[in-house]
C-alpha cells in the first residue's frame, strides 16, 4: 500500500504547465558625427511560437530634424508605444525643439508604465537636427521615469554584455554613418548567433 504523501508525489493531481520564456530581443543603436545609426534583430519568440516583428520607428520633419527609436519588449508593446509617441510628435510643432522632445519620450514611457504595467520594455533613442547640427542618442526604460542620455553608443535586449564588450572594443565616437553601419550589423550578427531568442536584422 503507498502512503498518502508518496503517492501525492508519484501522482500528483494537477500538474504545471511550463512557462514560456521571456520574449528576447537586441537593439542598437551608434551616434555619430554625421547621424545616428539603429539596428535590430526582426525576431518575436516566446518558446513556442516565432514571428517576425517591427522593431524600428522613425520620425522626420522636412529633412531638418527627426528621431529614430528602436523597442526592445513584445511586438504589442513595441506599436502601442510607436503609435503613442508618433502621435504626439505629430501634435507638436514642427520646429526643433530638443527638451519638448525628450519630454515626449518620457511621457510615453509614463503611459505604457500606467496602462501595461506587466510589459518590460526598453528603448534606443536617437535624435538629429540640421540647425543646430547635432546628434543625441538616449535609453528609455519602463522601470524608470528618467530618459537617459547615452554617449558614444547604447543597446537593449535581456542580455547585451556580449554586445557591449564588441563595442567597446571596436566602435569609436568618430566613425562616420558609412561605417557604423557595418560595425552595428556585425554587432547584430553576432547576438543573433550567439544569443537565445534573437534572429533577423533591420537597419
Amino acid at each position: 500500500m503507498i502512503a498518502p504523501k508518496l503517492h501525492k508525489e508519484l501522482f500528483p493531481s494537477s500538474k504545471r504547465l511550463p512557462q514560456r520564456r521571456p520574449r528576447m530581443t537586441f537593439i542598437v543603436g551608434l551616434q555619430c558625427p554625421d547621424g545616428i545609426v539603429l539596428c535590430s534583430d526582426s525576431l518575436e519568440s516566446d518558446g513556442y511560437n516565432k514571428k517576425t516583428v517591427r522593431k524600428l520607428f522613425h520620425y522626420e520633419v522636412q529633412g531638418q530634424w527627426g528621431i529614430g527609436f528602436g523597442c526592445s519588449g513584445s511586438g504589442a508593446a513595441c506599436t502601442n508605444f510607436s503609435d503613442r509617441l508618433l502621435e504626439l510628435l505629430r501634435e507638436s510643432e514642427d520646429g526643433y525643439d530638443r527638451r519638448g522632445t525628450e519630454k515626449l519620450i518620457e511621457a510615453t514611457m509614463a503611459y505604457m508604465r500606467k496602462e501595461y504595467p506587466s510589459e518590460a520594455m526598453d528603448v534606443v533613442v536617437g535624435m538629429w537636427s540640421c540647425s543646430p547640427p547635432e546628434t543625441r542618442l538616449y535609453k528609455a526604460q519602463t522601470h524608470t521615469p528618467c530618459l537617459s542620455v547615452e554617449s558614444g553608443y547604447a543597446c537593449a535586449g535581456l542580455d547585451t554584455s556580449l554586445a557591449r564588450f564588441l563595442l567597446d572594443s571596436i566602435f569609436t565616437p568618430t566613425a562616420v554613418v558609412f561605417d557604423a553601419m557595418y560595425i552595428a550589423a556585425f554587432v547584430t550578427s553576432i547576438m543573433k548567433e550567439k544569443a537565445d531568442g534573437v534572429g533577423g536584422l533591420r537597419k
